[in-house]
């Protein structure tokens, strides 16, 4: 798989993403896109807090992916 230049971090959110993404059935979209409602909305949370994470780390360190 292509690192896209990610930090060692962003590996970490990233996988912990996919791991969302196929709980939830959403493909290559989040919690919220899917039909998922079996957490009354905490795996959102997370999905959310992991966007903001790997978004500041994208723009800290310019990465592409």
């Amino acid at each position: 798989m292509t690192s896209f230049g990610r930090s060692t971090r962003q590996g970490v959110i990233w996988d912990e993403m996919q791991d969302i993404r196929d709980t939830v059935g959403s493909g290559l979209l989040g919690p919220d896109d899917g039909e998922y409602t079996g957490d009354d909305g905490e795996l959102q949370v997370t999905w959310a807090a992991a966007i903001v994470e790997y978004r500041a780390i994208h723009t800290e360190n310019e990465t592409r992916g």
